[in-house]
């Protein structure tokens, strides 16, 4: 970030839209290993400064197989983060922490920020409501997720809860301070008081107070824009500021610029498609935000009763082209100056994935002795574990995509995975760069394992990697979560519904050279799905 003055607006042609890779140092009192705030900027746990591009998606209401799935959507529309929506299990609507880790996960596994947030007390001035929202986080299995993977993880505490007053400053102190005390360290996001999340007033008059209040000093405001907001350049909207209750409605360009040189660290977590009820031209607010260097998230991708405010056409939840944008997901993602196409970097925490291009798929059929994946409900015997439990391929299905990466996954119900005892596995002659695998341990953590690549010239390569039990994720050096499943098979027939994972694992090759083999450790308690090997 360029040092400037807070009055002075970033040229949109020029700063605000380059990636800004100058790293800014986290503050000793900030003790957490996440996303940091430092004057109104966002940084990465890397030290780069990270500007919120995306939108809200919910995992609360609707088909939330379909939202789930739609995770694999959004790095085509180039969001860096999401504002995942969750909510308490009421009114048949579902909710547990198993639930909320397995939805994180996917969009970490696809290399976005997942922005939680429980929708449990809209709209609610009670401080109860908000209390109830924090007992849910405070879960202790949600604690165990949260601080897990605090590097990715923003925590927007809780939507649009709380009057324009006092009482929204005080609960809110109360709620951090609660957090804090569980060892949640994270980014905390808070929605503004007053009806729906849109009075900035509430942030303009105690922001410092919560932040000051917070020991990490680590607290995002987020603002969201609706029916109180206006441009003054949408047709039909003549009304004069400040002639609603409340001092409504708030100018777009006055208040930003207001919070601006109130050195505020503001986003706007919400705003919405100029022919519904806003008061506002949505490219001019998109204009707006930009020069003001201010996070957007739109809301949102689809699943709303109205749906002028679905990015998606028609109901849907795919986005394979363009076709399948309503006018206010096409402006939000692919505007030339302003829009996610446009605009998002992608937080550096990632790092640079392979791309599927360049794979090559191993096939392992000749090599699988252990059937590991099952269809839900079947009996059967062994297992992955040899002791009665599975993979779900109902989770699994016939392929999973890690880091760009396409792996395809056997065939269930017959010898689908391979259980390493020392065996060679041919591999497809060529000049790679890495090899990648999909891989879990079972019956407990397996260290230190040597896998050996060989190549055409007899020489090899080895190389030392531990595995995580698919219970127990150790974050070992080298080993990611590819996969998040919700439960594992039974061999009765039931589930286990507590949450399971596989692995990922790439071994750097000499691409001078051309590989022959690979030899597994001799271990039966490391479990192999698939391989490619990456050019």
């Amino acid at each position: 970030m360029r040092c400037r003055s807070a009055r002075t607006k970033l040229q949109p042609d020029v700063e605000a839209l380059e990636g800004r890779l100058l790293l800014t140092a986290r503050p000793s009192y900030n003790t957490g290993t996440g996303f940091y705030v430092v004057g109104r900027e966002i940084y990465d746990a890397n030290g780069n400064e990270f500007d919120i591009r995306g939108f809200s998606n919910s995992h609360w209401w609707g088909n939330t197989t379909n939202t789930f799935n739609a995770i694999s959507e959004f790095p085509a529309a180039k969001a860096n983060a999401v504002r995942a929506v969750f909510g308490p299990a009421i009114g048949g609507l579902q909710d547990s922490p198993a639930k909320r880790e397995q939805v994180v996960e996917e969009y970490i596994r696809n290399g976005i920020v997942p922005i939680v947030e429980d929708h449990g007390a809209s709209s609610s001035t009670d401080p109860a409501a908000l209390q109830q929202v924090v007992d849910r986080w405070l879960d202790p299995a949600n604690v165990q997720w949260l601080k897990q993977d605090e590097k990715y993880v923003i925590l927007n505490i809780a939507n649009e809860w709380g009057p324009d007053s006092s009482v929204w400053a005080n609960a809110y102190i109360n709620a951090v301070a609660r957090l804090r005390a569980a060892g949640i360290n994270c980014l905390l996001m808070i929605d503004a008081g007053g009806y729906g999340g849109q009075d900035i007033h509430s942030i303009d008059t105690w922001w410092k107070q919560i932040e000051d209040s917070d020991p990490q000093h680590n607290i995002v405001f987020s603002i969201h824009m609706h029916g109180y907001w206006v441009s003054g350049d949408k047709p039909g909207t003549n009304y004069a500021l400040g002639s609603w209750g409340g001092g409504m409605p708030e100018d777009i360009n006055t208040e930003l610029d207001k919070a601006v040189q109130m050195n505020i660290p503001l986003v706007v977590g919400e705003f919405s498609w100029q022919g519904g009820d806003v008061n506002y031209n949505t490219s001019t607010a998109m204009k707006l935000f930009t020069q003001d260097n201010l996070g957007w998230l739109a809301w949102s991708w689809n699943g709303n009763s109205n749906p002028v405010y679905d990015m998606i056409a028609n109901g849907g939840w795919q986005y394979i082209s363009d076709a399948d944008l309503t006018q206010f997901g096409n402006l939000v993602i692919n505007d030339p100056v302003y829009g996610l196409k446009a605009t998002s970097k992608q937080a550096t925490i990632f790092g640079i994935p392979p791309t599927a291009a360049a794979s090559q798929q191993v096939n392992l059929a000749s090599s699988y002795n252990r059937t590991g994946i099952v269809n839900d409900g079947s009996a059967f015997s062994g297992g992955l574990d040899g002791g009665g439990s599975a993979l779900s391929a109902n989770l699994l299905g016939t392929s999973q995509t890690w880091m760009g990466t396409t792996f395809t996954i056997g065939p269930a119900g017959s010898s689908d995975v391979v259980s390493a005892t020392g065996q060679t596995i041919a591999l497809p002659a060529g000049q790679d760069g890495s090899l990648a695998l999909l891989a879990t341990a079972v019956n407990g953590n397996q260290p230190n394992l040597t896998f050996t690549v060989n190549y055409t010239d007899g020489t090899k390569a080895t190389f030392t990697q531990s595995v995580s039990d698919w219970f127990t994720p150790q974050n070992y050096s080298g080993e990611s979560k590819a996969v998040t499943m919700a439960y594992r098979d039974r061999s009765n027939g039931t589930e286990d519904n507590r949450t399971f994972f596989l692995y990922g694992y790439t071994f750097a090759l000499n691409s001078a050279k051309t590989v022959r083999s690979l030899t597994l450790p001799n271990d039966a308690n490391v479990e192999v799905l698939a391989i490619d090997l990456l050019s």
